[in-house]
């Protein structure tokens, strides 16, 4: 592995792991030889998921988890068993992440949640039972601002920081502690902010001008995923009036991103009118000929395009030259193969 030879490794933990089967076969009453297997199968799933073999590491991890929990139940009061199997939930919920399984990640997380919750509260003077608890918080907060659940997530967070403050009090890594709090405290803010933008409109609009094309642009991103189209045209059509009323001169690159972000806004609906469902990403992005569509959903697609496009146009004008990212943003995936798009970028020397 270290060498980059991720084949060769790949057939040396095989031929491990034939070796551990066939000796956890024969003495299944022996614990060190059933975590011996247990620990063959976490390294072909994580060799797996660096080559990008998604599916062999849920294979991997799941076998990894029969012998975890079978381990676990034979003797409740083994501590490094449960913690064991702790860890493999979590990178069962890492794995149904990648595959995009997230109602399964999510019970990965909270089943890992369960035992370390129990641990921590077993003895709170262990550091790393605490700061177990502390990451399968913060797992599960991630996975539910994923899902949008930003009240739930929130809650995650605060939980997260409640125990890393128990730990500081206590003196257990404090200056670890500290900056893993600062990370949550940011990601608490965030969902703070969430509920915000994706809240009422009228409380939306009574926030900090300087904050506002932020909340917006979060609208457009999270209400896409709820297929709100009406409600991103909204909140896309309130960014194109700010930067209308920005004054001009030193104001130009932020007007610049608010009419970019109101493009990407309009452009997220177009795909919505395709049939993309908010979430996964869409076949036929790169070809909008290539999906079959109905008489109205193809009107609603060429108006959304036609918004983004001239969104994209007046942001060009004002001095947006990020065209890179603007050919690869999947935001802007249903405009990409279009000659207008195309006639907006520099021409080639």
């Amino acid at each position: 592995l270290k060498l980059g030879r991720t084949d060769d490794a790949l057939t040396q933990f095989q031929d491990g792991l034939k070796i551990a089967r066939v000796l956890a076969e024969a003495d299944p009453s022996d614990a060190q030889k059933q975590r011996d297997l247990a620990v063959s199968f976490e390294r072909l799933g994580q060799v797996s998921l660096a080559v990008g073999k998604t599916d062999d590491a849920l294979k991997y991890f799941s076998d990894e988890l029969v012998i975890a929990e079978r381990r676990m139940k034979a003797d409740p009061s083994d501590v490094d068993a449960k913690r064991f199997t702790s860890v493999v939930y979590n990178f069962l919920g890492d794995v149904f992440l990648k595959l995009g399984r997230t109602d399964d990640a999510l019970t990965q997380f909270q089943d890992g949640l369960t035992i370390r919750r129990v641990l921590a509260e077993a003895d709170p003077s262990s550091a790393e039972k605490q700061r177990d608890l502390m990451f399968s918080h913060n797992k599960l907060g991630e996975v539910e601002v994923q899902a949008g659940r930003y009240e739930t997530a929130k809650g995650h967070f605060e939980s997260g920081i409640e125990v890393l403050d128990r730990m500081i009090a206590n003196g257990q890594n404090v200056a670890a502690c500290q900056q893993e709090k600062a990370f949550l405290e940011r990601r608490r803010q965030f969902c703070g902010s969430a509920l915000i933008a994706t809240g009422d409109w009228d409380v939306l609009l009574q926030q900090p001008a300087e904050i506002l094309p932020v909340l917006l642009t979060t609208r457009c991103t999270f209400l896409t995923q709820q297929k709100r189209t009406a409600d991103v045209v909204q909140a896309a059509a309130k960014l194109r009036e700010l930067a209308a009323s920005a004054q001009d001169g030193s104001a130009n690159e932020q007007k610049g991103g608010m009419l970019y972000n109101a493009a990407c806004g309009y452009g997220l609906c177009a795909k919505l009118a395709a049939g993309w469902d908010g979430k996964s990403p869409a076949s036929g992005d790169q070809n909008p000929e290539a999906v079959k569509l109905s008489v109205e959903q193809r009107a609603e697609r060429e108006r959304f395009t036609a918004l983004a496009l001239t969104a994209l146009k007046a942001a060009i004008e004002v001095g947006f030259d990020n065209f890179d990212h603007m050919q690869q943003d999947a935001d802007l995936a249903a405009l990409h193969d279009l000659p207008e798009f195309k006639a907006l970028l520099p021409k080639s020397e």
